[in-house]
């Protein structure tokens, strides 16, 4: 899961892809507008009391957070790619973390390697 509306919008555009996003009552307009566009494009929207957003994503999630399909490879099959591979070590802060993550996958990494 990732909370919050960039982290969201992200996962709706990127090819991680979102397979569920969940709202808060009372969110944001922002987030009511991702919603909106994950329902356009079948992605389920749950409906969630206020607060369970951040408990799903583990972060102040702005009242809207999304599951993720993604999978953890082995990094031969990353290599055997050929393309680039993004290495991290010490990333404490998961904003940080995400960011880079988002950045990567924006300049078409084949993938993350985390500790």
């Amino acid at each position: 899961m990732v909370g919050g509306p960039h982290s969201v919008e992200a996962a709706l555009t990127g090819r991680s892809g979102a397979t569920r996003v969940v709202l808060e009552e009372g969110a944001p307009r922002r987030a009511g507008a991702l919603a909106e566009r994950a329902r356009k494009a079948g992605v389920p929207v749950d409906r969630a009391a206020p607060g369970e957003c951040d408990r799903l994503a583990g972060v102040e999630a702005g009242g809207i957070a999304a599951e993720l399909s993604f999978r953890y490879a082995e990094l031969a099959e990353l290599r055997a790619t050929g393309g680039l591979i993004v290495l991290l070590d010490g990333v404490e802060d998961p904003h940080n973390l995400g960011a880079v993550i988002r950045t990567a996958e924006a300049a078409g990494a084949a993938g993350v390697v985390i500790p």
